[in-house]
């Protein structure tokens, strides 16, 4: 979460509580108010921001992070196309365009995380005897 009056304030901090109801933002938006308690500054800051500096009430930038995903890929979620069955990347390669089918992994708003179809997941290998 960065605070942005406090310099270099970039904390790290758990969610308590989300809004149930929804409200309209400034830019008439739809959000859910968000309760975050900070823990301390971001292990990464240096130098550390001084926490003595928050106030309640003061406006921040948070990221919240609900999935982690090791991927073969991510790509941008307008680089994808819904083809009936299927997903498709359209891959550029010797001055041509490959139309490569994908397989959903994560999808987010601005970023999916894939593999490409011909590729297997690990754990997914099967022995035969």
């Amino acid at each position: 979460m960065a605070i942005d009056a406090i310099e270099h304030g970039v904390f790290r901090g758990v969610v308590e509580r989300i809004a149930i109801e929804a409200t309209t933002t400034e830019s008439r938006g739809t959000g859910f108010p968000v309760g975050v308690r900070i823990e301390g500054p971001a292990p990464d800051q240096e130098p550390p921001p001084d926490l003595g500096l928050a106030r309640v009430g003061m406006s921040s930038s948070v990221e919240i992070i609900t999935q982690r995903q090791e991927a073969d890929l991510v790509v941008p979620s307008r680089a994808l196309l819904d083809r009936g069955d299927e997903t498709v990347a359209f891959v550029g390669r010797d001055g041509a365009a490959y139309r490569v089918p994908v397989k959903v992994a994560v999808l987010g708003d601005d970023t999916a995380t894939r593999w490409a179809a011909s590729r297997r997941s690990r754990g997914s290998a099967r022995r035969t005897s």
